[in-house]
């Protein structure tokens, strides 16, 4: 990837597939600390990218971000799982 900051400077270089994973990490925890949750990152965290500007949630954005992260049963996105979605569609192999 030619990019050194293919999602932007907030969220770190992720030239590599190592780096992108890192930063994948220092996402989750940063998003970790926005809940009282510690056995992973509640999906309604990552849900509010969802809000429009009426602070409604868009229902077809919604749809789409719980078919790409898959909660589990408790709702929450475990560290692996939302390190995978992160990063494994950029660097396929």
């Amino acid at each position: 990837m030619d990019d050194v900051y293919p999602f932007g400077k907030s969220y770190g270089k992720a030239s590599d597939r190592n780096q992108a994973i890192e930063q994948s990490h220092i996402l989750y925890h940063k998003l970790l600390k926005c809940s009282s949750e510690s056995s992973g990152v509640p999906f309604e965290v990552i849900s509010w990218i969802t809000l429009n500007e009426e602070n409604e949630y868009d229902p077809a954005k919604l749809k789409a971000l719980r078919r790409l992260f898959h909660p589990d049963v408790h709702g929450n996105l475990p560290l692996l799982a939302f390190i995978l979605v992160s990063t494994a569609q950029l660097y396929i192999v």
